[in-house]
């Protein structure tokens, strides 16, 4: 899939997501809270169907074409369990759950944005000490 194609995909359903969710929100419907995540699902679902093709490509051939470690696919599909653990929990909490607090339902959110800012400052150190 060409990148122009990717860029689209990804802007399209997050504007599908934005409008479906406005409506909620806006009281023009009054949709189950995981039918206003269908957008974010299909998405990440089709993410994970990449990413499970590229490791079992990695698996078979011993090698990738873009050098992307396995270590690093297995750490994409963890980030991507976190994300969708956040958007299960959150769907729970608004559609059924009213009394749990907020920030029970926010805690795979911040496990998933501790991680990527790890990796961020990781990344960073290494190319200091590349240069």
């Amino acid at each position: 899939m060409a990148l122009v194609h990717r860029v689209l995909f990804t802007w399209l359903m997050t504007l599908f997501f934005l409008i479906i969710l406005v409506l909620r929100l806006d009281g023009g419907t009054d949709w189950n809270w995981f039918i206003i995540f269908i957008p974010l699902w299909a998405f990440d679902a089709i993410i994970l169907a990449m990413l499970a093709i590229r490791m079992i490509r990695h698996c078979r051939n011993g090698y990738d074409s873009d050098d992307v470690t396995m270590r690093k696919k297995v750490w994409y599909l963890l980030v991507m369990v976190m994300k969708l653990g956040f958007q299960m929990a959150l769907c729970l909490k608004l559609q059924y759950f009213h009394d749990i607090p907020y920030y029970l339902a926010f805690i795979p959110l911040w496990g998933f944005l501790l991680c990527v800012a790890g990796d961020i400052f990781r990344s960073f150190l290494l190319r200091l000490r590349n240069d």
